[in-house]
């Protein structure tokens, strides 16, 4: 019986960081002179290949693979990138538009590349005459772009910045929405009620105050941590957040699947504002009261 060869990852070049910053300008010129969704490229090495380019000739193949669809980015959970490439990347237009609300729209042209050790180098080329680059360097940026690169190559992500009390405040705001949409009268016991810590030990009978309420969830969570709880999911066959099935809960680690599933949740002003305008005022209070008490997410930014 014949073996199969074994296949190797390509080993990243030694000049690889002339080589990301080179390939960053070339896409950027590339994307920007073809708008279009946005591109998932792959770095394949000729030499690598055994092909020896001419000393003209770029030393690396881009190739590219379109990201259509209502989330593009989203398209690259649970890819593993081809064994060829020893970088990869997303190349991508946008519009940028000022922010002190003027009409002025202008395209911006943003590239991500990571290589298999971890380089990466960023560029955003401004649409107004300015290319600015952060690396080649070894910083690990977070983000959705950036943690599903870094997982393509089966990289670690950056760590998570909070532990769980953010999420069960997120699990809790979804329940009330749900919950007022159909009860506008809610009570506050009933809205407390559905906290995910509401059955936790030391809760009054009754109802308890969101001060007792944000204790109770820190409690809960002060023995499990985000891969705690990326485990339960797995063996439980998906995350009742945003319903990420097990093998995508495998292909992710600690750190971008608690940025994922912080990401996906309505910012919480937001949701806030809703029940303001459809729970009791004293209602409306106390679940304000517990959110503000509440760690906030320090993702995404601005929440």
């Amino acid at each position: 019986m014949s073996t199969p060869p074994i296949q190797h990852r390509p080993l990243v070049p030694a000049d690889h960081l002339e080589r990301l910053s080179a390939a960053a300008d070339a896409l950027a010129d590339i994307v920007a002179a073809t708008p279009g969704p946005p591109e998932l490229v792959g770095l394949v090495d000729l030499a690598g290949l055994g092909v020896e380019p001419d000393p003209s000739d770029r030393p690396d193949t881009l190739t590219f693979t379109c990201l259509d669809g209502p989330d593009p980015i989203g398209r690259l959970l649970g890819l593993d990138a081809v064994p060829e490439w020893w970088a990869v990347g997303v190349a991508a237009n946008s519009t940028a538009r000022s922010m002190d609300g003027g009409p002025d729209r202008w395209p911006v042209t943003f590239v991500h590349l990571v290589a298999r050790d971890g380089t990466t180098v960023n560029l955003l080329d401004d649409g107004r005459g300015t290319r600015h680059v952060e690396g080649p360097d070894d910083a690990v940026h977070t983000g959705r772009v950036p943690d599903l690169c870094r997982r393509m190559l089966g990289l670690p992500t950056a760590p998570p910045a909070h532990g769980l009390v953010p999420m069960l405040v997120d699990l809790w705001l979804r329940e009330l929405l749900g919950a007022a949409a159909e009860r506008p009268g809610l009570a506050w016991a009933e809205a407390a009620a559905l906290h995910p810590a509401a059955r936790s030990v030391g809760l009054p009978a009754v109802a308890p105050s969101p001060a007792e309420l944000v204790r109770a969830a820190e409690d809960l969570t002060v023995d499990a941590d985000w891969g705690t709880w990326r485990r339960i999911c797995i063996r439980r066959g998906a995350d009742p957040s945003c319903g990420l099935d097990a093998a995508s809960l495998r292909w992710l680690d600690d750190g971008s699947f608690a940025r994922l599933v912080l990401g996906e949740a309505l910012p919480w002003r937001t949701v806030l504002d809703h029940l303001d305008a459809v729970l009791p005022s004293d209602t409306a209070d106390k679940v304000f009261a517990t959110v503000r008490l509440s760690p906030s997410p320090a993702w995404p930014p601005g929440v």
